[in-house]
């Protein structure tokens, strides 16, 4: 199983289910999956798997029963480990927590278009989530933080039948967003700005003269080796000469004013 996919989510949780399993929850409130997670059997014996992103939004997801490809191993940021699912009707949805059945609606077509439903054996899974974090990287990144075409997955899903029990969920399964750094070492990884790097930003006025606006990988703190062809409020394009990861700053050699006052 190899499925790449987009989802958008307003309640910021990724939810992964076999459609059967839930048909007892047609006719409960339309939230009930919003209860304490410690009461919800499906959740704790491992039928279902529910996970907190901690924000919303669009996310592109890849689910696996492999490993992780290079560049997803290389920006493995956050895990949520050894969740459950249990497939009875050879399918699987993965998606929002929006396609939940429940409040007298049933998982239907409408909901097919809003993740992935993807053919698979029946039997009993283990469930890995990975947030990779690829966006403060030099090679996806972008000034509109739109991600290009090769960009890494949001999260990966992988995954495997289950050959040890279900442990009990002691904490809400959930993503927070500001991790330390990233969970496997690696050689090849690039973080922050980079020497050649074209980034746009604002020129602002600062206590000792015009500076520029933090930018970006990393947002690290940018200035020019000369001012002399900008001014306060321009919007402009520059070219970075050098880094200093340590003091997270950046300095840079203008090319252009996008926009000027």
């Amino acid at each position: 199983m190899d499925r790449t996919f987009k989802f958008f989510t307003d309640t910021a949780t990724l939810a992964m289910f076999d459609p059967q399993q839930l048909e007892h929850r047609v006719d409960d409130d339309v939230d009930w999956w919003c209860l304490d997670f410690a009461q919800l059997d499906e959740i704790q014996s491992g039928k279902i798997a529910l996970v907190s992103l901690g924000g919303d939004g669009v996310y592109q997801t890849r689910i696996t029963d492999d490993d992780l490809n290079p560049d997803e191993r290389d920006y493995a940021a956050e895990l949520v480990a050894n969740l459950g699912i249990n497939v009875t009707s050879g399918k699987l949805f993965i998606g929002p927590g929006e396609c939940l059945p429940g409040g007298q609606s049933r998982f239907d077509d409408s909901d097919t278009q809003r993740g992935a439903l993807c053919e698979i054996n029946n039997g009993i899974y283990r469930v890995d989530v990975y947030a990779i974090h690829w966006f403060d990287s030099p090679r996806w990144w972008t000034d509109d933080h739109t991600p290009p075409a090769d960009a890494p997955a949001d999260y990966v899903v992988v995954l495997r039948p289950r050959t040890d029990p279900m442990p009990a969920l002691d904490s809400e399964p959930r993503f927070n967003g500001v991790p330390d750094g990233f969970l496997f070492d690696s050689s090849t990884r690039q973080v922050g700005p980079q020497p050649g790097m074209i980034l746009t930003t604002e020129v602002r006025k600062g206590p000792d003269g015009l500076t520029l606006k933090d930018c970006g990988p990393c947002y690290y703190r940018a200035s020019l080796v000369d001012y002399c062809r900008v001014a306060w409020k321009d919007t402009i394009r520059f070219k970075v000469i050098d880094i200093d990861p340590d003091a997270k700053a950046m300095t840079g050699e203008y090319i252009e004013t996008v926009n000027g006052t």
